[in-house]
C-alpha cells in the first residue's frame, strides 16, 4: 500500500508541475502580447502628434 501512495503522490506532483509550467508559459505569452500592443499604441500616438 505504501508504494501505491508514493506513486500516486509522485504522479500528482508531476501533474501539478506540468500545469504550472503551462500556466507560466501562457502568462509570459500574454505579457509579451500586451507589451507589443502597448508599443504599437505608443507608436501610433507619436505619429498622430507629429502630423
Amino acid at each position: 500500500m505504501s508504494n501505491k501512495y508514493v506513486l500516486i503522490i509522485t504522479a500528482l506532483i508531476i501533474f501539478i508541475v506540468i500545469l504550472s509550467e503551462i500556466h507560466s508559459n501562457k502568462t509570459k505569452q500574454q505579457l509579451q502580447n500586451d507589451l507589443q500592443k502597448a508599443e504599437e499604441r505608443l507608436e501610433n500616438s507619436k505619429n498622430l502628434l507629429w502630423k
